[in-house]
């Protein structure tokens, strides 16, 4: 496991474990990557995978945060999947698409 998978898997464990929230602001670049044994770098590249599937957002000169975590903010990035993908294979993807999109839809409306 790459140190940048590290990244992007602690900090899924830290929201789905409850320790970050929706709407948190991260811990301070220091001590997160401290607490995840990695380097500065190395936590940028995690932060940065993590906020182009929709999961944090930086906000200049204020830090990271975790998003809302709506269900079809984080189901984008499937979209640009289908779009690259060969018209012969495009159908799969859609169909896990649609599948992930119900049951998120669904989820968001029982919490709310």
């Amino acid at each position: 496991m790459s140190r940048t998978d590290r990244v992007v898997d602690g900090i899924t464990r830290m929201i789905l474990d409850g320790e970050l929230r929706a709407g948190d602001r991260l811990p301070v670049e220091k001590d997160l990557a401290a607490a995840l044994d990695v380097s500065r770098g190395s936590l940028r590249e995690g932060v940065r995978a993590l906020e182009a599937l929709g999961v944090l957002e930086a906000r200049q000169g204020a830090g990271t945060y975790v998003t809302s975590l709506d269900p079809s903010l984080l189901v984008g990035p499937l979209g640009m999947v289908v779009e690259l993908q060969a018209a012969g294979h495009a159908l799969p993807v859609h169909e896990v698409r649609r599948t992930l999109e119900t049951e998120a839809a669904g989820l968001a409306a029982r919490r709310a």
